[in-house]
């Protein structure tokens, strides 16, 4: 198969697109000297998909009701006596594997979880940061996040950044930076960057105290981080970081394959229902996951995450916790739901088993191959891109 560029990502172009793909490689194989039909290729090419694993788009769903379809017409072209065949091997044949990719579900974890925050800051604050932009959809917890990577990480903002001085400054007091780079980053970043900022709001208060004539960067910054409420939603997007996102991250890297995660999806559900009315255990270090299977990161920053804060900043924290376990938990028992609890493959039989032994539990492989796409689209914007 290859990879095109579309016009768009409704239902009709994907199946368009998807066709000529498969004529394609059945083309090159009818090429290579194998006396077979181009059709009979093309049917045998497109019955071999067992499995499919996508994002939840919203043309994923009939794209795949589409294939199983296209499937069912072309196996009596190739599976030998297919009439004589009983109506549960036809069945079992026919039956197709979709799953989603569960990295996306981080993505959708952390656009959640912006949303939540709104709705809790709007509750809690009087007012507006005046150097914010006022149409912005992100909350202040979020912003604050984001602006203190532009302003102290160097590959942040070029022109109102000053992170060399920052690292500096943490130099001498014998830190070293946490922050990573949104650039290049997209499933975790906003959970991982967030923890990085709580653990450096002390240095990142005393940098601007000293620094002279701040642009509006890093005014900005200065208003946001003394904010008790916004330093509340900072430590309650890093908390999750340590003891949901990450191991999840790291627990679909080593699952081999997506039925593998059922009974830690359960866990988080359970998790998740518990959590979103009282919050407290997770502030006092409670895990997700056994630490003999997702060991957790216990350093400075974990520490400081968890070190008790005064009255105020740790009755915030609970309250922004549980609305955004309350948002989660609504998001993914709809976005998990076919491996939860009474879902289709919550208990999957032995066919199901073997049907997505090959299937990963995300799609980072393809996220990363349509990265390098993505980048010499970029680079070679007018060079052909029929096969790439």
């Amino acid at each position: 198969m290859n990879e095109k560029k579309t016009s768009n990502g409704s239902l009709e172009t994907e199946l368009k697109t998807s066709r000529p793909s498969c004529h394609l490689t059945t083309d090159q194989a009818v090429s290579s000297g194998e006396n077979v039909l181009v059709e009979d290729k093309v049917a045998e090419l497109v019955t071999s998909i067992k499995s499919t694993m996508s994002d939840q788009g919203p043309t994923n769903a009939t794209f795949n009701e589409q294939l199983t379809e296209l499937r069912k017409d072309l196996l009596p072209k190739v599976v030998e006596k297919w009439e004589d065949l009983n109506d549960d091997s036809k069945k079992s044949l026919e039956e197709m594997g979709n799953y989603y990719c569960k990295l996306n579900l981080l993505v959708n974890l952390g656009e959640e979880a912006n949303k939540a925050l709104k709705l809790f800051e709007h509750a809690a604050t009087e007012g507006k940061n005046p150097l914010a932009f006022l149409s912005s959809n992100e909350s202040g917890s979020c912003r604050l996040t984001r602006t203190v990577c532009e302003a102290f990480h160097p590959r942040g903002s070029q022109t109102a950044g000053v992170s060399e001085y920052f690292d500096v400054h943490l130099f001498e007091n014998g830190v070293q930076s946490k922050l990573i780079e949104f650039i290049g980053n997209r499933f975790n970043i906003v959970f991982y960057n967030s923890a990085a900022v709580f653990y450096h709001k002390s240095h990142i208060q005393d940098f601007l105290f000293k620094w002279p004539s701040p642009n509006r960067l890093l005014q900005l910054v200065a208003k946001d981080i003394v904010e008790p409420v916004y330093l509340a939603g900072v430590r309650a997007l890093g908390i999750p970081d340590e003891i949901v996102t990450s191991p999840f991250f790291r627990l679909t890297e080593n699952t081999k394959f997506v039925l593998e995660l059922n009974p830690h999806l359960k866990r988080m559900q359970e998790c998740f229902e518990k959590w979103s009315a009282d919050s407290s255990p997770l502030l006092e270090g409670a895990t997700l996951f056994d630490e003999e299977i997702v060991p957790i990161h216990r350093d400075d920053m974990f520490d400081s995450l968890f070190q008790e804060q005064g009255v105020q900043l740790e009755t915030l924290t609970q309250e922004a916790l549980e609305i955004i376990f309350n948002s989660w938990l609504i998001l993914f028992e709809r976005q998990a739901q076919d491996q939860l609890p009474g879902g289709k493959y919550a208990s999957p039989t032995s066919d199901q088993l073997a049907q997505a032994a090959n299937v990963p539990a995300t799609n980072m492989a393809s996220e990363r191959d349509f990265g390098i796409f993505d980048l010499l689209l970029h680079f070679k914007a007018c060079s052909k891109i029929d096969f790439t």
